[in-house]
């Protein structure tokens, strides 16, 4: 009898690891696509004020694993077209950079799952 462990070890390292998330829309602009499962996590960064290291912040992002292959019909520019998630309730999630850099991050040798960092959209 395979333990439910073994199961989900099994599944992430197949296509299958779609099935173990939940369905979130992807968005640029006014472009929309559906994305069947995204693993959710929390992000803590701390951020040091340059002028001086005494000073920190702590941020905290909401992340969201998928196939990178999910956005392959994704069009536009993000800079001019800001990309935002909406999870199954209608939560927005506002894609953002913690570096100023990019906002996402490939989480496997093989670059084919990205991490993408947002923070709830403000109201």
């Amino acid at each position: 009898m395979t333990s439910i462990g073994d199961q989900y070890l099994n599944a992430a390292a197949s296509e299958d690891d779609r099935l173990w998330g939940e369905p979130i829309t992807y968005h640029r602009g006014v472009q929309s696509i559906a994305i069947a499962a995204a693993i959710r996590g929390l992000s803590e960064i701390e951020e040091r004020t340059p002028a001086r290291d005494d000073m920190a912040a702590e941020l905290h992002y909401v992340t969201w694993t998928f196939a990178i292959a999910d956005l392959t019909d994704l069009v536009g520019d993000p800079g001019t077209d800001p990309d935002w998630i909406e999870d199954a309730d209608g939560n927005r999630f506002d894609v953002e950079s913690v570096t100023g850099d990019q906002d996402w991050d490939y989480v496997d040798p093989e670059r084919t799952r990205v991490m993408v960092r947002t923070s709830p959209a403000e109201e």
